[in-house]
């Protein structure tokens, strides 16, 4: 309304599912709470913090005098996470990734903001949690690559994309092979074989890991009874297993 810099910040919690999980959901709401009253002690009476969902916040910085000026507020926010939680006699650690993007430079409406923010929140994620970033273009063309990149993915399964590469173990002594890795490439229609330092996080994030990773096993399996049928004598081969592989009710672990 005023037309003045505001600040956008977009927080999530680093390990909060951990609390969640292991000291039960009431403590995890009352450290919520006791997080939510350690980010006001960190903004002035004119700023904004509220919750959106589960472990995911949203601070407003209004008329800031330099953009800078948001990145000490993220610093404070930080500081004060990164101190333990007494959640009734139970003492709990968390961290917290935070973005931001600021007004007029990263947006001029409500939503591109926030859609900003929190790219440059899960920027901060991904070069290694509990930090904060100020939002960029890059990081826009990013996700909107990613974006594109898991659409393409969703059909590669049916469409018989992925394949294996077996990579041979070799004992350095003899020369001799002692086993195989299987390796899950993705042959792109159009920019040709891709390598999973690309894609495998996104099948993670989306879940999709437990389908592919399901078609490896089966391809592995049927790859070893191939060898075999041609009296090759086969040694052992390792198959990478998603944690999501190991929590599905589907994976026989015996």
């Amino acid at each position: 309304r005023k037309s003045a810099r505001l600040g956008v910040m977009y927080l999530d919690f680093d390990r909060f599912k951990l609390v969640n999980d292991t000291l039960g959901h009431e403590a995890g709401d009352l450290l919520l709470i006791q997080a939510a009253g350690r980010m006001k002690s960190c903004l002035r009476a004119g700023d904004t913090v509220a919750r959106l969902s589960g472990d995911e916040f949203v601070v407003l910085l209004s008329e800031l005098h330099e953009t800078s000026d948001a990145g000490l507020v993220a610093r404070k926010l930080l500081d004060q996470l990164n101190r333990p939680f007494d959640l009734n006699g139970q003492e709990a650690f968390i961290s917290a990734s935070l973005g931001a993007a600021v007004f007029p430079e990263d947006g001029l409406d409500a939503a591109t903001l926030l859609r900003h923010a929190d790219q440059a929140m899960y920027h901060s994620k991904e070069m290694g949690r509990n930090g904060f970033h100020f939002y960029q273009l890059e990081m826009g063309l990013r996700a909107s690559g990613l974006q594109a990149l898991e659409k393409e993915l969703r059909g590669a399964l049916a469409r018989r994309e992925f394949f294996l590469l077996y990579q041979p173990k070799v004992f350095l002594h003899s020369g001799q092979i002692s086993g195989f890795e299987a390796l899950l490439r993705w042959r792109h229609p159009q920019r040709g074989v891709v390598g999973p330092d690309e894609f495998v996080s996104i099948l993670e994030e989306t879940g999709m890991i437990v389908e592919v990773g399901a078609w490896v096993l089966q391809t592995v399996a049927e790859q070893i009874v191939s060898w075999q049928s041609e009296d090759l004598t086969v040694p052992r081969v390792a198959v990478n297993l998603s944690a999501r592989q190991f929590s599905s009710e589907h994976l026989d672990t015996r």
